[in-house]
């Protein structure tokens, strides 16, 4: 009977369980088995790797997981000292690979990650010659030719909350920021922004002016509006001032503070309070839409197929109502920003929400 590994790898999203629970039963009605790698790429690598053997026992026990956010496997995305001597120095971690992959009798494994870590992925089975298919997860939705599994759950969790904002404003009167994620592009602030009705959306692929954004306000309170929605992703920025970052206490550099930095610009310009909510990390948590589940599930089952049939350095995307096969060659170390010629920017415009400019 072959074995089979299968992880996941950087931030958590919603839907990744569900690709999990859709991977593993396809296994068993193949008569394989496959095990969950614990705490992704780095897991894998570690001295003492920890699996789950997805069972049918498993899945009983774990009824509810496949319809719940995060991954119970677990991931690891604050290895940057890991990552970097991986780039470094690959051929370091291949001997350690091919001795995981031998002792877990795999033959083949499937990594659900974004860009980083299918690079990697792809990189260190290639080198060890272990067969390997991809599926893209990404919460900023910016891996090339594909949706990520994750964004579109994030988007509607993002639309409800901005939604809510609205109603808080207009009772007081106030200027609200909500910031949102998206940390090189801005997908979740632009389709969050338009499905909410937002009067501002300020995305990184668009550095924005101060007195735009002053003469926009104006306008609106001049049209007798009295409230003020602005979607800002966390890499939103001035100019070309470069993105708000800050410093955590291991000198780790992230995006935030995007929404007060503008706070602090907006609020002597204008007698209304300015406010800002940062959504951060309830994006990540949010419960799995019925799409990112059907997709996730889908993606869960064919990934296994092409692997069980020897196929591999493929990424399974995702294309309207179908997977796509993408060959990882073409598509990474390559990111995905909002097409500024787009529908979704047009529609803004044509809306007369500011962007910024």
């Amino acid at each position: 009977m072959k074995q089979f590994g299968i992880l996941t790898s950087g931030g958590d999203c919603p839907g990744l369980n569900a690709a999990i629970f859709s991977a593993a039963k396809t296994a068993l009605t193949a008569g394989c088995k496959l095990i969950g790698i614990v705490d992704g790429f780095q897991g894998l690598l570690s001295k003492t790797t920890e699996t789950v053997p997805l069972t049918a026992p498993l899945f009983d026990a774990l009824h509810n997981a496949s319809r719940l956010s995060g991954t119970f496997l677990g991931a690891r995305n604050k290895g940057d000292a890991f990552k970097k001597a991986f780039k470094d120095n690959p051929h370091d971690f291949v001997d350690i690979f091919a001795k995981k992959c031998n002792a877990l009798k795999l033959s083949g494994i499937i990594g659900i990650g974004g860009d980083g870590s299918l690079a990697a992925l792809h990189q260190l089975t290639k080198m060890g010659e272990v067969p390997f298919v991809g599926l893209p997860k990404t919460i900023d939705n910016d891996i090339p030719e594909t949706v990520a599994i994750g964004f579109q759950s994030a988007v509607a969790a993002a639309t409800q909350a901005i939604d809510a904002i609205h109603m808080t404003a207009r009772s007081h009167g106030r200027i609200m920021i909500v910031e949102v994620m998206g940390r090189e592009a801005g997908h979740i602030a632009l389709e969050a922004g338009i499905a909410s009705n937002a009067d501002i959306i300020l995305i990184p692929e668009i550095p924005y002016k101060i007195e735009a954004l002053q003469s926009k306000i104006q306008h609106i309170t001049d049209q007798g509006q009295s409230h003020v929605v602005i979607v800002t992703a966390e890499a939103a920025h001035e100019n070309e001032n470069g993105a708000h970052i800050t410093r955590d206490h291991q000198g780790r550099s992230r995006f935030s503070g995007a929404g007060q930095a503008l706070q602090n610009k907006l609020a002597p310009l204008f007698s209304q309070e300015v406010r800002t909510t940062s959504l951060g990390h309830t994006l990540r948590g949010a419960l799995p839409i019925a799409q990112d589940r059907l997709m996730a599930t889908t993606l869960g089952a064919l990934a296994f197929d092409k692997l069980h049939a020897g196929e591999s350095g493929l990424l399974l995307g995702w294309d309207g109502q179908q997977s796509i096969d993408i060959s990882l060659e073409t598509i990474l170390n390559k990111k995905a920003p909002v097409n500024l010629q787009g529908n979704y920017v047009a529609a803004a415009k044509k809306m007369g929400i500011s962007l910024g400019i």
